[in-house]
């Protein structure tokens, strides 16, 4: 590894394991992260397989929690109802969702926080920073991971799905922690390459997504 990195005590011998990783990735703590950055696993395999599935669960979590909130309730706009194409629930939409809609969703979420993170990495690097892009991605994805699945849960229940932006924002305060540590720079080097960057890159994008709709779009 590239960093000098002086951690508050080592990672076990055998390395952490998932949830021992997850659960210090949870705490806003550079020490936990160095811990985190220093562990023998650290891989973009790992780091990978955790999103995925994590993104698949999360997945199924939030269609099966919105299908069964709304036959207890009703039917509701909820946007993963939509999705599968009725206001009311019914067993081929719902199939159709998990088989399909929820593995195509996983992929978009994989190709997305890989972007993120490069944009972080590199404006980092520009900024002075030290650390690997594999260091980087494993550290957001320790915290990423957990985060993820608890808001596909919360996302689909009335009233508690605002809760989603607190985690958002949670995750932003975690991702400046990870860069601080990753690539040992200043807090405000660090908001401009985990908050700054992706969230332009983010409005960058939409924009010319917005205009490129504008000019196909045939005339009324």
């Amino acid at each position: 590894m590239t960093n000098d990195l002086r951690p508050p005590s080592q990672p076990p011998a055998a390395g952490l394991n998932p949830l021992q990783t997850w659960a210090l990735a949870l705490l806003p703590s550079e020490d936990n992260y160095t811990l985190i950055v220093l562990d023998r696993n650290v891989s973009l395999r790992r780091a990978y397989i955790w999103l995925t599935l994590s993104a698949l669960l999360g997945g199924v979590i939030s269609t099966l929690v919105a299908v069964g909130v709304d036959l207890v309730l009703g039917p509701s706009t909820n946007p993963v109802l939509a999705n599968l194409g009725s206001g009311t629930p019914t067993l081929p939409g719902t199939l159709n969702e998990l088989l399909y809609g929820v593995p195509i969703q996983t992929i978009l979420v994989l190709v997305a926080v890989t972007i993120l993170i490069g944009v972080a990495h590199w404006v980092a690097n520009l900024l002075g920073g030290r650390g690997t892009f594999t260091q980087l991605f494993y550290t957001i994805a320790a915290f990423f991971t957990p985060l993820s699945v608890f808001g596909s849960l919360i996302a689909s229940l009335p009233l508690v799905g605002v809760f989603v932006i607190v985690i958002a924002l949670y995750g932003l305060v975690l991702t400046v922690v990870a860069i601080k540590t990753v690539h040992q720079v200043g807090t405000i080097r660090a908001l401009l390459a985990g908050v700054v960057a992706p969230i332009g890159l983010l409005v960058i994008v939409s924009a010319v997504s917005f205009l490129v709709l504008a000019m196909v779009a045939p005339a009324p």
